[in-house]
């Protein structure tokens, strides 16, 4: 009975190993599956595109208004955060030596002209004097030099008169521009300069408000490119503001221009857009986003979001089926996102399969088994 039992465990091990046995004396080697992967076709479609864009209003006109005459102030003539008008009086410098420069300089312009008068006369009976040889030509023409050099005296005071006026009139310091005035940085009694460094008081004309908006400059060039084949004027662009606190602004703006030069900081462009702000709402340095919609595009590609992947640089690609069903690298810039997919706005062409299922373990050169998704 013992002797069944062994022989019986010898058969079971036996086949247990035969397997084993038989994959050791095989000659065929193992292959290795191919790996499948889902892809889409990429077909241009038809859009509408905003690029939402971060942003800070800043006012359409600013001015530090500063002194142009030395002295001490005696009075101040606005309230701090009303609105001014254009060449309303501000503050008054005490005038009393401006005053009394301007009277002289009147006084030195009347002698002058007393003078012009007289040697015009003396000039002119020299000249009736010679054709008789009342007087010597030296005479005539001494006559003749004192009338000019009264003449030129006249011109010099007169001018003399002038700048006193005017620094008589820069004593009542008046606002270059109009606006909402700030806050005054000195006190009745202070002694200004026309050569100090410091405003006195700076007025901003909130009506229109600037906002200035920063794109890269990949995606800036990539607008105006878009923008070119379409046919669009930046000018014709509009803008739809959001407020930091997720309110819209019910003013639609305009687009203003942008500037030349990138930031070489950032890599930036700043975009400069206009606001209609008759309640003032829109103070200078805040926070907003805006949306610049370029309107319906044609031949615009997308891809689903989450397929992007980034290389050691931070640029964006994606896993293209190419020739011989390889995989390759596709580096692509990337727009705005629609819904749940990302605008491509280069790399990618109509007709390339891009790999958005099956990511895991590709490398370049790799051949895999595609399907289309539906």
């Amino acid at each position: 009975m013992s002797d069944l039992r062994f022989s019986s465990y010898k058969i079971f091990f036996y086949f247990l190993l035969l397997p084993f046995l038989n994959g050791c004396d095989s000659d065929q080697p193992i292959k290795k599956a191919i790996q499948q992967v889902s892809v889409m076709t990429m077909t241009p479609e038809t859009i509408e595109t905003n690029n939402l864009l971060a942003g800070r209003t800043v006012a359409s006109e600013i001015s530090q208004v500063r002194p142009q005459v030395n002295g001490v102030v005696i009075a101040q003539l606005f309230q701090e955060g009303s609105y001014v008008k254009k060449g309303q009086p501000l503050y008054k410098i005490d005038s009393t030596l401006y005053r009394d420069s301007f009277e002289e300089a009147r006084g030195n312009l009347e002698l002058a002209q007393a003078t012009v008068n007289s040697t015009r006369l003396q000039a002119e009976r020299y000249e009736q004097l010679i054709s008789v040889n009342g007087v010597s030509r030296q005479e005539l023409d001494d006559a003749r030099a004192a009338y000019a050099q009264a003449k030129a005296a006249v011109n010099v005071n007169r001018a003399l008169l002038k700048t006193a006026q005017t620094n008589l009139n820069y004593t009542q310091i008046t606002a270059p521009i109009s606006g909402r005035i700030g806050r005054s940085t000195i006190t009745r009694g202070a002694l200004v300069t026309s050569s100090q460094v410091d405003a006195l008081v700076t007025i901003q004309n909130l009506d229109p408000m600037y906002v200035d908006l920063t794109q890269s400059s990949d995606e800036f060039m990539a607008l105006r490119k878009q923008l070119t084949e379409d046919g669009i004027q930046p000018e014709e662009l509009s803008v739809d503001l959001q407020m930091n606190n997720g309110m819209n602004y019910p003013e639609k703006g305009t687009f203003k221009f942008s500037d030349i030069t990138v930031d070489e900081a950032t890599g930036s462009v700043t975009l400069r857009s206009s606001f209609a702000n008759p309640n003032q709402s829109l103070l200078p340095g805040m926070y907003v986003r805006a949306q610049l919609g370029t309107g319906p595009h044609p031949n615009s590609l997308l891809i689903p979001q989450g397929i992007e992947m980034r290389n050691a640089d931070g640029e964006a690609f994606v896993w293209v089926v190419v020739q011989g069903n390889k995989v390759e690298q596709r580096a692509i810039t990337l727009g705005e996102a629609i819904d749940n997919r990302w605008l491509v706005l280069s790399g990618l062409r109509s007709g390339d399969k891009v790999v958005v299922e099956g990511l895991q373990g590709l490398s370049a050169g790799l051949v895999v088994e595609p399907t289309p998704i539906r």
